[in-house]
């Protein structure tokens, strides 16, 4: 028989009282229990044979006995809803360890990890079953007899044993008490003499009992021996504690101090719109405006026991032992007769009410009251459902109790015809409670009888008897015992699609717990069909999951979000996955899981989000305090989100007087520096062709650069790298500190020495701070607007020689309070350049809100092709973040006084160029190459100054076709070549200037042009071994505008008039030099 007719033959067994003495129970509490309590674990799988009404035996069927304590009342309210809660957070699943069985689920896409088995769901059920008070329409939960109990070591048992029944007696008579009865007065009853086996006196126990037999009959008589241990030794350890299952009933106290009231939420708070949640009271652990550090009250951590016991010390395995003769001896001997017995009066009695007048009494209720099935549902009106009030001895009652005598001892064809016909009485009454309790228990009936009974199983009657308790009855608790009931049918019976709709109606807002349960359940229903239905599943395990969250269930919460995860993460749903992850994030912080909480938090930044400024804000906030609370240095933050397409590096020094742009040599394509370059190696070495291990200087490296060898970079000069940021947010950012991460290998290739910047890096015993091998810089401050991308240069210079390994980026970052700086406030695009300008000092922890963050720069090259594919690598090494940094070398600043934008076709300037030498090595070899020779040339061999006209010279043909100037101009000769030395300028000593005039000549065309000038020079002291540059190279780059001008020629002649004399005829020609 499968565990759903186990569980319904568990829930439907016969109820007992017992009414024990204070002596009793005080002899059993030396195992730290009751009687009740004592006996419970033996109350199961007990052996009773009857028969049938009609005499007929049959096969022993196997009971379970409800034993309950008169003295306990069935728990109301609050204490109702904390059993409850009790019961599945003693059941909840391990978040942290391997939890319940999984089942991986694949369909399509999906990959879905969920949980086989819910042992908190069977748990809050059967504890709502046991808190269940019994109702006056349905006789299942009153007690059909009482056992009495009292002590052997009492002075006169006997008289307490009267006692004992004297007071059932008026417990019976208090129609107010919250017992009830089968059969009222009349319920069997057993006497039950409790000896201690250790210390108690047999002969006076043996006598006792004797009379007890005398006076009540053996067959409801018995002597119970227990505590069997001697008193002279120290009871036995036994670890196996059958009674651990057994609930406390201590209520849980919060950490303030103050009892929970039960309510299954702590504070009611609805759902916003956007998947936040929002308080309508107070402080919510869900607030997103409470801080994470502080602690928040919440169920997830079983209510404190009366602290550890050692239960059942004092039983020996003969105690044990008989405690199960005790109970079978109760329902073999007593209980079963007695069952027997009045099913038959039952059955007599209403087989003689089905009389001719019983006959004419239904026909007329049937006349005027009508049989329709809608009418069930007529009546909205509360006073109208308890308007028929039967008698114990009433027909319809009668033939109720048949049922449900018949149902308990598994006699379910009697108790199916026995419902169906009081269906149609009370049906006919318009006794709309007890109809549907009627219909209930016959589906029930029904469905006991198994799947080869003789009917199918009517689900409609389950349908119908809870929209009356929901519609017209109003009893809610008896629609929730209703649909648990129907839910196991309908599970066995393989009808998920029913059974997720039947769960999801009794969704309410009465209980967030139990609604949490049912869509839960409803979830896993959509799992069973077919096909399976994951989005509904997971759809409904976030329902779950929020409800869970409501009731303070978080360790329960998380798990079902959790699961719904899988479904919905990187699916498109992006407003569902933002409260997934962000629900995830909250409930792992308030649970102390703070780096779960990092990663769901990270997830729900490291995406595109569509959610609006105010959510933003919260999430970003949450953010920062879980890792404000993790009390880490530094974490990968995703935010601002870095281009790393255009990281770009410069490798050299970049003086302040030359950031202007005409001096970047960005004005003209690589090609053409490199071929000027190749033209200046080849004039200065004396060589015809270049050899094969020749490089052209690299200064700029970018996604346009062959990056396949990592650059050298001299000692002591900047290396700048240009990061584009971008916020994604809605909201602005703060960045403060920010500077890049790196580490450097020392010396050669196989020493093995690392030193980093990075905090968790652990310096050897030998090797100074970080700042003694790299300089790094830092920009003290930069504001990125909301949906802004500015561009950054952070820098650092090399102290050492080494493989510089640049990691990443590492910055406070906070939600932008204070007003940006000027830097950032005067820029008017949605890009802008900030380059530091001040070394990195460490930054107090006292200065607020702001927290270190990283982000790690990840640079590939271009996308090789199939063939050239190792190791699964699909893109080619990028070194523009590995440079190499070789031995100090001279750096070249070529720079003029004045530089024209503006000039005459044809018009010739000269400029006084100023070269120096900004580094420690003296600089030998300096040529010059221009990459239009006839635009630009020096003046005369060992001038040093100029002179005050600079504005005229005459030009005249030479022999040789070149252009030469007379004396005024002071230019000797305008030669041709590409690439010439500058004169009385071969070398330069380490911080010398020197000044040389040169002649610079406006283009004939009219238009924008540009000037490429490129300065070759070597290192006076070469490095050992070729660690260092071979050459350096400056580059210079100017746009010139050129206008239109006029080319004048003039021609003097004598005048041909005889008597004009003195005069002569002057002929002017004028023309546009453009033309």
């Amino acid at each position: 028989m499968g565990e759903n007719y186990v569980f319904i033959e568990k829930v439907f067994s016969p109820f007992v009282a017992v009414s024990a003495s204070d002596d009793a129970d005080e002899l059993c509490g030396k195992n730290g229990l009751t009687f009740n309590e004592l006996i419970q674990p033996f109350t199961d799988n007990i052996e009773v044979s009857l028969k049938d009404p009609s005499g007929t035996a049959l096969p022993p069927v196997k009971i379970k006995l409800n034993f309950r304590d008169l003295t306990t009342p069935y728990p109301q309210g609050s204490l109702a809803k904390k059993q409850l809660s009790e019961a599945v957070l003693r059941n909840q699943a391990d978040i942290d360890g391997p939890g319940p069985r999984k089942t991986l689920i694949k369909q399509g896409i999906y990959d879905v990890d969920v949980c086989s088995v819910t042992p908190w769901y069977s748990a809050y059920r059967d504890a709502f079953f046991t808190s269940l008070a019994p109702q006056e329409h349905d006789f299942t939960r009153h007690f059909l007899a009482c056992v009495f109990v009292v002590s052997s070591g009492h002075q006169a048992p006997q008289q307490q044993l009267q006692q004992l029944i004297h007071n059932v007696g008026q417990l019976q008579l208090n129609l107010s008490h919250h017992s009830k009865w089968f059969f009222g007065h009349h319920v069997a009853h057993y006497y039950v003499l409790l000896h201690d086996g250790g210390t108690g006196d047999n002969t006076m126990a043996e006598a006792t009992f004797l009379s007890m037999k005398n006076l009540y009959g053996a067959a409801n008589c018995h002597m119970l021996t227990i505590n069997s241990v001697s008193p002279s030794k120290p009871p036995p350890i036994d670890n196996t504690d059958i009674w651990s299952s057994l609930p406390d009933l201590v209520i849980p106290r919060m950490p303030n101090g103050e009892q929970h009231n039960g309510s299954s939420t702590i504070l009611p708070f609805k759902m916003e719109s956007n998947g936040g949640v929002k308080a309508t009271e107070g402080e919510h652990p869900l607030d997103p405006l409470v801080p994470l550090s502080a602690p928040s009250p919440t169920m997830d951590e079983p209510a404190s026991r009366r602290g550890p016991k050692r239960r059942g010390m004092w039983l020996t395995t003969t105690d044990r032992e008989n405690v199960k003769t005790f109970i079978s001896d109760f329902a073999t001997q007593c209980l079963g007769p007695f069952a027997e017995q009045q099913l038959r009066g039952l059955t007599e009695q209403v087989t003689k009410g089905k009389g001719i007048h019983r006959h004419l009494a239904i026909a007329a209720k049937s006349l005027f009251a009508g049989r329709g099935k809608a009418n069930i549902l007529a009546s909205n009106n509360p006073s109208a459902v308890n308007s028929v009030i039967y008698s114990q001895q009433a027909p319809e009652l009668l033939v109720r109790k048949l049922g449900d005598l018949a149902f308990l001892f598994h006699q379910y064809e009697t108790a199916y015809q026995a419902y169906h016909s009081a269906k149609r009485d009370f049906h006919g009454d318009q006794a709309w409670v007890y109809c549907a309790g009627a219909e209930e228990m016959a589906a029930l009936s029904v469905f006991m009888l198994g799947k080869d009974g003789p009917r199918p199983y009517p689900m409609h009657y389950f349908d119908n008897a809870i929209k009356a308790y929901l519609d017209v009855c109003k009893m809610p608790q008896q629609a929730v015992r209703a649909t648990f009931l129907h839910a196991e049918c309908l599970r066995s019976l393989g009808k998920y699609d029913v059974l997720a709709t039947q769960l999801i109606r009794l969704i309410s807002e009465d209980s967030d717990l139990r609604s949490a349960l049912l869509l839960e359940q409803a979830a896993y229903c959509y799992l069973s069909m077919q096909p399976i239905q994951l989005r509904k599943y997971a759809f409904h395990l976030v329902l779950a999951g929020h409800r869970f969250s409501k009731a303070g269930m978080r360790r329960h919460s998380l798990r079902a979000y959790r699961e719904a995860e899988q479904v919905f993460r990187r699916r498109g749903w992006t407003f569902a996955e933002d409260h997934i992850l962000y629900m995830t994030g909250r409930q792992c912080a308030m649970l102390g899981k703070l780096e779960d909480a990092f990663q769901a938090f990270h997830g729900l930044l490291d995406k595109t989000s569509q959610q609006n400024a105010a959510q933003q804000s919260i999430f970003v906030k949450d953010y920062l305090a879980t890792i404000k609370a993790l009390d880490k240095r530094e974490f990968e933050i995703p935010l601002p989100k870095i281009d790393m397409t255009s990281v770009r590096t410069t490798l050299g020094r970049i003086p302040p007087m030359l950031e202007n742009s005409h001096v970047q040599g960005q004005c003209i394509n690589g090609e053409d520096w490199h071929k000027l370059e190749e033209c200046c190696y080849l004039r200065a070495t004396g060589q015809k062709s270049l050899p094969l291990n020749y490089s052209s200087t690299v200064d700029i490296m970018d996604s346009s650069t062959p990056n396949g060898q990592p650059a050298v970079v001299a000692q002591n000069e900047t290396i700048a790298v240009e990061l584009s940021m971008t916020n994604p947010l809605q909201i602005a950012l703060s960045l403060q500190q920010v500077h890049l991460r790196w580490e450097v290998e020392l010396g050669n290739k196989d020493s093995g020495d690392r030193v980093s910047n990075d905090p968790g890096h652990k310096l050897l015993k030998d090797q100074h701070p970080p700042e003694y091998y790299i300089e790094t810089c830092a920009l003290e401050f930069v504001n990125i607007d909301a949906k802004q991308t500015i561009v950054i240069k952070l820098s650092l210079i090399p102290k050492c020689m080494g493989r510089l390994r640049i990691i990443g980026v590492s910055y406070l970052i906070s939600l932008s309070a204070i007003s940006p700086s000027l830097s950032t406030n005067s820029l008017s695009s949605d890009s802008a350049v900030l380059s530091p300008l001040t070394p990195l000092t460490p930054l107090a922890e006292s200065q607020g809100s702001p927290v270190w963050g990283y982000q790690t720069l990840t640079v590939k090259g271009y996308k090789l092709h199939a063939k050239r594919v190792k190791n699964n690598e699909w893109y080619a090494k990028d070194y523009r973040l590995q440079p190499i940094i070789g031995p100090p070398m001279p750096c070249l600043v070529a720079d003029f006084d004045t530089f024209p934008k503006q000039m005459l076709c044809g018009e010739v300037q000269r400029l006084n160029l100023r070269l120096t030498n900004t580094a420690a090595p003296a600089l030998v070899k300096l040529l010059m190459a221009a990459r239009n020779p006839k635009e630009v040339t020096f003046g005369a061999v060992g001038l040093r100054s100029l002179p005050p006209n600079n504005n005229t010279y005459k030009e005249m043909p030479a022999n040789n076709g070149d252009v030469t100037c007379n004396s005024v101009s002071l230019c000797e000769e305008v030669k041709t070549h590409y690439v010439m030395p500058i004169p009385g300028v071969g070398s330069l000593e380490a911080g010398s200037t020197v000044s040389v005039p040169l002649w610079i000549r406006g283009p004939d065309v009219p238009g924008e042009h540009e000037l490429a000038l490129l300065f070759y020079y070597e290192t006076a002291e070469p490095s050992q071994g070729g660690a260092g540059l071979r050459h350096r190279v400056t580059k210079f780059s100017a746009k010139i505008t050129t206008i239109s001008s006029l080319i004048v020629h003039a021609n003097a002649e004598p005048s041909i008039k005889a008597d004009d004399t003195g005069s002569i005829l002057l002929s002017v020609h004028a023309k546009n030099s453009s033309e």
